[in-house]
């Protein structure tokens, strides 16, 4: 179990990272980078640039707090946090659209597609919560693994990042 402090800081960090997806969005970088493939076929950098900020939040969190299950449920929480943070900015952007259009120009009907996965708003949302969560958890559950295992992964995987852009 979480103390009071673990807590409140998963949890603001959750937030935080629920605000840097909605910031990517809003200023149209995970628009530009929908079609740019990191994993041909499978992952593209748009959808990294969404992933990025609750497994990064979740490692860093994970970081803060000792022990194996607290690591992990501080994750879970950051990941949590930040997804039902973007869900509801998404739903929202969802419920305004294509008015919202006026004030946030990036806001198009291709990025929401986009972020809901190709599913209509209710699932789509539900999803981002999930994907976030997991991403949280996987991100503070990285500390599990020996330094000699961890940093050769993180290291291969920021350099494909990095060269597919």
């Amino acid at each position: 179990m979480l103390d009071r402090a673990s807590f409140r800081r998963a949890l603001t960090a959750g937030l935080t990272a629920g605000v840097a997806m909605l910031y990517l969005c809003a200023v149209g970088l995970v628009e530009a980078f929908i079609e740019r493939e990191v994993v041909t076929g499978y992952v593209t950098l748009g959808r990294v640039m969404l992933f990025a900020p609750p497994l990064l939040v979740g490692y860093w969190i994970g970081g803060k707090v000792t022990g194996g299950s607290r690591q992990v449920l501080s994750g879970l929480v950051a990941g949590l946090a930040g997804g039902v943070l973007f869900a509801m900015g998404f739903l929202i952007a969802t419920a305004l659209s294509p008015g919202i259009r006026e004030v946030l120009l990036r806001i198009t009907p291709a990025l929401l597609s986009f972020i809901a996965f190709g599913l209509d708003p209710l699932p789509g949302a539900v999803l981002n919560v999930a994907v976030a969560a997991a991403l949280g958890l996987i991100g503070a559950g990285s500390h599990a693994l020996p330094a000699r295992v961890r940093r050769p992964m993180a290291a291969g995987v920021g350099a494909v990042v990095l060269l597919s852009m």
